[in-house]
């Protein structure tokens, strides 16, 4: 017993002597300081959205303008408010999302039709870009399983019979009718409270029949606020855009060029933040290919666009404003919206996306303050001076350069 016991010392002495000879190699090798970081790292808890951002589809842009016709046939524009926007949209996006994924075969009808039925109740929505339907319904939580590759800026839902008539009108003018399996008894419940303000759409009046026929025209006085523009500077977007494209892990293997340009190098990319407010990534070896549909190109490159110009925007927001099949991938663009009001001159980002992943971005970086309102020429004037400069053409605000910052005025385009 006693020499078993003595062994099992001589053991632990042993144990402990190579214990700590481990320690002090550890130490001196910066081992443990390897492995407790990346401990650390491993067992910090990761913010929910920070996970679900790469799973989840996240809608690139929301109408700029949806109009609610009542039972009485008078309508209810709003525009020109995020605030305002996103109110009527959470309330009717369900509608919206269960009209598009119980959509019947789409059915090629005269725009009158349709001009006919926007006098039942319903709501008229114009994103002012033309979006895959296939994309659209994915940010809602459905799905169309009838409708293919099928692209519209302006979608209707009305409900003069017993269930939701969804229209959709393409780029080109066309006009397409689909039945659903919406009731029109719970639309009609959804925009009972809305009040009418006088608004109309072009067609409805013989003083604008120059106009766009869908376009929206209410009186009243509108008031837009002025803006006020700054460029972040490069070590205020340094961290913002390195996330953006993943190289976090590269900040310091970075150099200056001669004209204050910042270079970050990666694994076969490099990212470049001029001092105006630019900044160019680029992968130098392109994955492989891989097939993309639009909505796939849409998600990869709203996420950098939201994660790099969206994230120093100030009171602005970036909006989907194309998607353009190219060679060998997607080109995705982005522009800036202040109050559901574009802004002129400047394109937020140009990304590109190839074998599922951003193979090029420029971004141009602008942070966007709301001032004072400016009251603009009221609509139906201005409706009456675009339609002679551009026939067909469609009234919409812009902000455009007003010297000291941004001011809103009305086009036509």
């Amino acid at each position: 017993m006693k020499r078993g016991r003595a062994l099992e010392v001589i053991k632990t002495a042993l144990i402990v002597v190579l214990a700590a000879g481990a320690v002090f190699l550890g130490a001196k090798t910066g081992l443990f300081n390897e492995f407790f970081a990346s401990a650390t790292r491993s067992l910090r808890p990761q913010p929910p959205a920070a996970a679900d951002e790469l799973t989840r589809k996240v809608e690139a842009c929301r109408p700029l303008t949806v109009v609610v016709t009542g039972e009485s046939g008078l309508r209810c524009s709003v525009r020109y408010s995020d605030a305002a926007l996103d109110e009527v949209y959470e309330k009717l996006e369900n509608a919206l999302g269960e009209a598009l994924g119980s959509a019947s075969e789409p059915r090629a009808v005269p725009e009158s039709e349709l001009l006919d039925a926007l006098g039942d109740a319903g709501v008229f929505f114009d994103y002012s870009v033309p979006l895959p339907l296939s994309v659209l319904s994915g940010w809602l939580g459905s799905e169309m399983l009838r409708v293919n590759d099928a692209e519209a800026s302006r979608l209707a839902l009305t409900g003069g019979g017993e269930t939701v008539v969804l229209w959709y009108v393409s780029e080109d003018g066309s006009v397409r009718r689909c039945e659903t399996a919406s009731a029109s008894a719970a639309l009609r419940r959804l925009i009972a409270d809305y009040q009418p303000n006088g608004a109309q759409f072009a067609f409805e009046l013989p003083a604008y029949a120059d106009l766009d026929r869908l376009s929206v025209i209410t009186p009243g006085e509108v008031l837009i606020p002025a803006v006020s523009v700054s460029v972040p500077s490069a070590s205020e977007a340094e961290s913002d855009l390195l996330t953006a494209f993943g190289l976090e892990l590269y900040v310091g293997n970075s150099y200056p060029e001669a004209d204050g340009t910042v270079v970050y190098v990666g694994d076969g990319e490099t990212l470049r933040i001029y001092p105006g407010g630019e900044a160019v990534y680029r992968r130098t070896e392109p994955p492989p290919y891989a097939p993309m549909t639009p909505g796939e190109a849409i998600e990869i490159a709203g996420r950098a666009a939201r994660a790099s110009a969206g994230a120093l925007c100030g009171e602005a927001r970036v909006y989907l404003t194309g998607v353009e099949k190219n060679a060998p991938g997607y080109t995705v663009t982005f522009g800036y919206m202040v109050g559901g009001v574009r802004v002129g001159g400047t394109e937020a980002a140009s990304i590109e996306v190839y074998g599922g992943a951003v193979s090029q971005a420029k971004i141009t970086l602008r942070s966007y303050a709301m001032g004072e309102e400016v009251d603009l020429l009221p609509e139906p004037q201005a409706a009456a001076i675009a339609q002679e400069k551009l026939p067909g053409g469609k009234l919409a605000p812009v902000y455009v350069d007003g010297g000291a910052g941004l001011v809103p005025a009305w086009t036509v385009g």
